[in-house]
This record gives C-alpha cells, structure tokens and sequence, in this order.
C-alpha cells in the first residue's frame, strides 16, 4: 500500500482487504518471495503474531516447510532480533505452532521447543498481571533443548542478558522459599530480577509479589574493613569475608557491622 504526499492511496494488492481481515500472506508467489531473502519466513510468522486473525495460507506453509534449511545461511543476530520481535506479540502461541509445523525450529538447529512450557508462562503473566519480557519467553521456549548457557552461545546474547538467563536457570533449579525469611534468603542469592522471573515461570503469586516489596540490603563488609582489624590482604581476606556473609544471611542480615567483625576472630 502506498500514500503519495497529496494523499492518494495506491492499493495494487488489495492490502486493505486483508489488514481489515487480519490476513498475513507473501506478496506474489510464496517461494520466490522466500528465495529473494530467507528471513521472510521468521517475518510471516512474526506479523503473523501480532496482526494475524485467521490461519496462514497453506501455500505460504508448504513454501516455508521446503525452504526452511535456506534458514541456516543467515546470521544468528537476525534470527535473534525477529524471535524477539515475535515474542513480543500479547498471543504468539499460534504462530509458534505454526512454525513447528513448518519445520522451522528444525531448520534453526532447535528441534524440541517447550510450547507447553511458554503456554504456562503466558498464562501466569495474565494471572499475575505482568509484562512481557521476549528474554524470559525465549528461555521458556528453548530451554529444555539447550539451557541456559547454550542459549546465550546460540544467540550470541549480551553478557547482561546471558547472565540474567543463568541466574534464571539457578532459581528455577533452586529450593522454592516457603516463608517471607527463605523469600528473603531467595532473592539475596538470586537476584531480584532472576527471582521474580522465576516466580512467574512457576506462578508463585506471593514470591513474585514479593520481590517488589523487599529492599534487598548490602552486605555491611569489606576486604578493607578485614584488612583495618589486622588480617593481611590475600585469599584469606575473601574466605573469611564468605564466611561472614554466610553468618549475615542466616541472621535474616539482622547481624550488623560490629557484631560481624566481633566475630572475625572465630571465623
């Protein structure tokens, strides 16, 4: 469709027919349009996502299942930025079925996908009245087939974002707090992002609300504060300064400075 600055409207595909209609297809022949640029099978499936109302054309499927290997020649920070994209649709539950069906996922080298899983975490965020975070959904999707680190190594993910996805991974592998003082040890170890991502995986209401509420403290130490009290500056100074930490978290960090450094001596 296209607008001239004077306002006429050129419509030589009949595109307003299918917008109102919320129909999603490849201009001209499916395949030719995939062969001038691969990604356009992730773009169908994307647009899909977010404007489709009626299924996909079985002619655009089938393009789309017999060129899918054409997949494996484009870069992973493509790939990465149109599965981001698409995650980011309210639903894109029938889009992804749509492209597991294609053989998309195989093509990509990421056969088993966690659909059930991401169905849940889509549905928790109803529940629970979160955001949609693409990172979060993308972990859910792909992690039983990689985990986290083979998925920061895939995508080539940034280091923040790598590192939310394996603390991620480390909560969700963790013990499930089951009062506000294990809420309290939980976050401290895992983060809050990390802790309330993991809370919303698995809909636990109270520990997702719970991560909002509670100001995660600083722990009152440091190597200087050892090194002030005599201990010379080396391993020893963060053994102990583990140790004292230790001590501060099963206190529910009531222990304060002085009383942590009183104790110095029996670390």
């Amino acid at each position: 469709m296209y607008l001239t600055p004077s306002g006429a409207f050129f419509d030589p595909f009949e595109g307003m027919k299918d917008l109102k209609a919320g129909r999603v297809k490849f201009i001209g022949d499916a395949a030719e349009r995939i062969k001038e640029d691969a990604l356009r099978i992730m773009r169908l499936f994307r647009f899909h996502a977010h404007f489709g109302k009626t299924a996909l054309e079985p002619v655009a499927l089938e393009a789309c299942q017999k060129l899918a290997p054409m997949l494996q020649s484009l870069s992973v920070e493509r790939i990465r930025a149109e599965l981001s994209k698409l995650l980011k649709a309210t639903d894109p539950m029938p889009a992804l079925s749509a492209m597991a069906g294609a053989g998309v996922f195989i093509a990509l080298g990421q056969g088993k996908t966690e659909l059930s899983k991401l169905k849940e975490l889509i549905e928790n965020e109803h529940a629970l009245k979160a955001g949609i975070d693409p990172l979060l959904r993308l972990y859910q999707l792909f992690q039983s087939q990689s985990g986290a680190r083979d998925i920061a190594i895939w995508l080539k993910l940034s280091r923040q974002n790598k590192l939310f996805i394996q603390s991620l991974e480390r909560a969700l592998n963790g013990d499930l707090p089951q009062s506000e003082a294990s809420m309290r040890r939980y976050i401290y170890h895992h983060g809050v992002e990390a802790s309330k991502a993991a809370a919303l995986c698995l809909k636990q209401q109270r520990l997702f609300l719970y991560c909002d509420e509670w100001q995660v403290p600083s722990f009152p130490l440091q190597g200087r504060d050892l090194m002030a009290r005599g201990m010379l500056a080396g391993p020893a100074v963060g053994e102990a300064l583990k140790v004292l930490e230790s001590e501060w978290v099963g206190s529910d960090f009531s222990l304060t400075k002085q009383m942590l450094l009183k104790q110095l001596r029996t670390v």
